[in-house]
């Protein structure tokens, strides 16, 4: 049986967009990480870590999964709320080639949070 180009050895589509952290995103994590050391929440660590690294899976295969929040020029910016943890992540859709998915901000659910800079 002919395997397709979409699907890796375990039958997941691979991904079809390249996932990058600004650095903004990254800064935001690091603040929500400190954030939950001081409260002693190394299990909530944990889980928000593995949540984002699902979202940047999923996101590389499935750019448009997210809710359109904006756009700036051809850009499409969208946010993703996380399954497991109250986060919402901020990613915009990079026209140019190879298309690429920009991890911009990461926010706790109840936060209040402007629309992202590309």
């Amino acid at each position: 049986m002919r395997r397709s180009r979409t699907q890796t050895g375990t039958g997941r589509p691979e991904p079809v967009r390249r996932v990058i952290a600004r650095e903004s995103f990254r800064a935001d994590v690091a603040a929500q990480i400190a954030f939950l050391l001081a409260q002693e929440e190394r299990e909530r660590i944990a889980n928000l870590a593995a949540e984002i690294e699902a979202a940047a899976r999923i996101l590389g295969t499935f750019p448009e999964l997210g809710r359109q929040i904006g756009r700036e020029g051809s850009t499409n910016i969208r946010a993703l709320h996380l399954r497991r943890v109250p986060f919402v992540i901020t990613y915009a859709l990079a026209p140019e080639r190879p298309p690429s998915v920009m991890l911009l901000r990461i926010f706790h659910a109840r936060q209040r949070r402007p629309l992202p800079e590309r």
